[in-house]
């Protein structure tokens, strides 16, 4: 069993990291830690807290936590998994919706025993979102571009169609001869570009 000095911050935040869930034998251990990380009436009071029901968050007055903080608890093996885990899962979380804090990561690095590798695979996890957010909008633009083509390839095609049946069914000009070969080669260079993307 070992202890920890913790903040206000730093509870409210365990508070939120480990959620009253678990599997049977965990459940009472859980209750019993968040009761214990939990502020009473009298200690909400004395650190004045105030509940900023916009923004969903908590203030307190510091000159009141300095006075009476920090605040010791006892964690065992079983309840420094428990926090590590949830901490895991959280950290993840928060990090692939871009909501990590300082906060967060300070929690992690006490209570997570591989902490570094841990934060290296959540940079590498993000580097990897990154990368595939990056293909996929060279996908999109590549898409975007050969429908762009095929549009202007099928109204070139339809002007095409329409001097020739002014023409006179399948008469050819040189005039007309001349827009079609200019045509196929503006398709054989949209096709080329097309592929160098």
């Amino acid at each position: 069993m070992s202890k920890e000095d913790l903040s206000v911050k730093e509870r409210l935040l365990l508070l939120f990291v480990v959620p009253p869930i678990g599997n049977v034998t965990q459940l009472e251990i859980i209750r019993v830690f968040r009761e214990s990380l939990s502020f009473n009436a009298e200690l909400q009071e004395r650190l004045k807290f105030v509940e900023n029901e916009e923004a969903g968050s908590t203030v307190w007055n510091d000159k009141a936590e300095a006075e009476l903080g920090p605040w010791s608890f006892e964690f065992n093996r079983v309840i420094r998994k428990i926090v590590e885990k949830a901490l895991r899962i959280t950290l993840t979380r928060m990090s692939q919706q871009e909501l990590i804090t300082d906060d967060h990561l300070s929690l992690g690095k006490r209570f997570i025993p591989d902490y570094d590798d841990f934060y290296d695979g959540l940079k590498k996890d993000e580097i990897k979102r990154a990368d595939e957010a990056e293909v996929e909008e060279e996908r999109a633009a590549k898409l975007a571009k050969e429908v762009k083509a095929k549009k202007r390839a099928k109204e070139k095609a339809e002007s095409i169609a329409k001097k020739r049946k002014a023409n006179g069914k399948g008469a050819k000009t040189k005039r007309f001869e001349a827009e079609l070969a200019l045509y196929e080669a503006d398709q054989a260079d949209e096709a080329g570009e097309a592929d160098n993307i």
